[in-house]
């Protein structure tokens, strides 16, 4: 998978760029690797004091973590057999964890709410190939101080939209939404 990481390393690298610029946060892409999200790359925001870095890498567990969430939600990958807790707010009950992700899936982005470190919130949205598969997952980390409750749904959006530009470079084509809508209709 190294070729495979190098190539997606280069292609998100100008998409983290312009994710950063915009939400003016650490911006990330990492693979699914077993049942850990691997960091394979990591750009630091250029002028903000406090900085939360993933850590070109760094392995993350998948059910505390925006990374991880992503790929639970949008990949067949089993929910872990055991959810340890890494702070008070780590989901770690399965039912609660499944109905997690169906608002993932609903809303099209992960969100790690204070689960995986204490003071740092993440968001993470699906990087999906030609065929349409989730390949990777893309995001950005922030101190809780600046990621607060507000700015969740603007910065999920500028994630989103940095995934989906990966996704087409990629060639991925998403479905225009009356298509969607059309096509259930028939």
């Amino acid at each position: 998978w190294h070729d495979h990481a190098h190539h997606l390393r280069t292609l998100a690298h100008p998409v983290l760029e312009r994710l950063v610029d915009k939400t003016g946060e650490c911006a990330h892409i990492a693979l699914l690797v077993g049942d850990r999200a691997l960091i394979i790359e990591d750009l630091e925001a250029k002028s903000r004091g406090l900085q939360v870095r993933a850590g070109v890498g760094r392995t993350m567990p998948l059910h505390c973590t925006a990374l991880g969430k992503a790929f639970l939600a949008f990949t067949p990958t089993p929910i872990p057999d055991v959810l340890h807790p890494r702070t008070e707010r780590t989901i770690t009950r399965r039912a609660a964890l499944n109905q997690h992700l169906d608002e993932i899936r609903l809303q099209g982005y992960a969100f790690d709410d204070v689960e995986n470190e204490e003071g740092v919130r993440c968001l993470a949205a699906p990087v999906r190939d030609a065929s349409g598969a989730t390949i990777a997952a893309l995001g950005i980390s922030a101190p809780l101080v600046r990621l607060d409750d507000d700015s969740v749904e603007p910065l999920a959006t500028s994630v989103k939209r940095a995934a989906a530009a990966c996704s087409r470079l990629l060639g991925h084509e998403p479905a225009q939404v009356g298509e969607t809508a059309r096509s259930t209709l028939r």
